[in-house]
């Protein structure tokens, strides 16, 4: 048979967000889960992005606390209307509403009740004509261009990362996971994604890593490792907006966006096409097996 149809799937998840207190809810998890199953998803070529459909799992523990059951409404209520700005649809799920556990204090004989983290896993899926039209995160040459795309403004990408949580006795940091309301702006992340897929189609895409645990670092790693090419990364290139930010709130970072590869012959229509949306080169390949990272022209690692 000629037919190449398929089926595209990724998982969104954020369980750290769970863990930064809100007034309203979680609802910086409904934006992070929905980010990263989209960001996720957007190196194979899918029909569209309003044909995905989702699986949304739940762990929470709402039954015996109503602060714990507000806060998944709350939730619910984000991702529905993310759902309807998107233009996808959830039609099915599973949740686990009893994540709790009672134990007996050895000290003293008191019995307390321990709640999980408010955890959501979003699993899209979506149909594409062509599953071969997809890219993979290794790096595949050496000579290429390593492009950073951010998904939200630069005062929200620096939350949430773990520089400010495992690393805070290092760095100097008070360990706190800062309250950043996160919000994405479906139109554009939508149009991104869009012309993202079209620029795989057209083969001017190489290679795609979604951003998510690690950071920014991670994701330049990870894709160097998996290729086996090394990486000169550098931030000369980033917006002022970027440059300010520290070494470890930039390269750490956990916010929504994704890393391209982008051949030499390519870059032309690559920035051509991605001219009206943040992208910004932050990395050649090399064929040395070795990572250099650039702050202006001070070798860092």
């Amino acid at each position: 048979t000629n037919e190449r149809f398929g089926t595209i799937t990724a998982i969104g998840e954020n369980s750290i967000a769970g863990f930064i207190p809100q007034e309203d809810g979680y609802k910086n998890l409904a934006n992070k889960v929905v980010g990263e199953m989209l960001t996720n998803m957007m190196g194979a070529v899918i029909n569209d992005i309003g044909e995905i459909r989702c699986s949304a799992n739940w762990m929470w523990s709402p039954k015996n606390d109503t602060n714990e059951a507000y806060s998944m409404y709350q939730t619910m209520k984000e991702l529905s209307k993310l759902c309807c700005e998107f233009g996808f649809a959830i039609d099915g799920g599973k949740d686990s509403v009893s994540m709790y556990s009672t134990a007996t204090r050895l000290d003293d004989g008191i019995e307390e009740t321990m709640f999980s983290p408010p955890t959501l896993t979003l699993t899209g899926y979506a149909m594409t004509m062509e599953f071969n039209c997809r890219v993979t995160p290794d790096i595949k040459t050496a000579g290429s261009t390593l492009y950073f795309i951010p998904l939200i403004n630069h005062n929200n990408f620096v939350w949430g990362g773990i520089a400010g949580t495992q690393f805070s006795h290092i760095l100097n940091l008070d360990g706190k996971i800062q309250n950043h309301n996160i919000r994405l702006n479906a139109d554009y992340v939508s149009r991104v994604f869009k012309i993202v897929q079209a620029l795989i189609a057209f083969g001017v895409i190489s290679s795609l890593h979604d951003i998510s645990d690690g950071g920014l670092i991670t994701t330049v790693l990870e894709m160097a490792f998996s290729g086996d090419i090394g990486l000169d990364i550098h931030d000369d290139k980033l917006s002022e907006q970027y440059k300010k930010l520290c070494l470890s709130e930039l390269w750490f970072c956990e916010g929504c966006g994704v890393v391209v590869e982008v051949e030499d012959v390519e870059i032309s229509e690559f920035e051509i096409m991605m001219k009206d949306y943040e992208n910004y080169p932050i990395a050649t390949t090399k064929n040395e097996k070795g990572i250099t990272l650039y702050s202006g022209e001070d070798v860092i690692l």
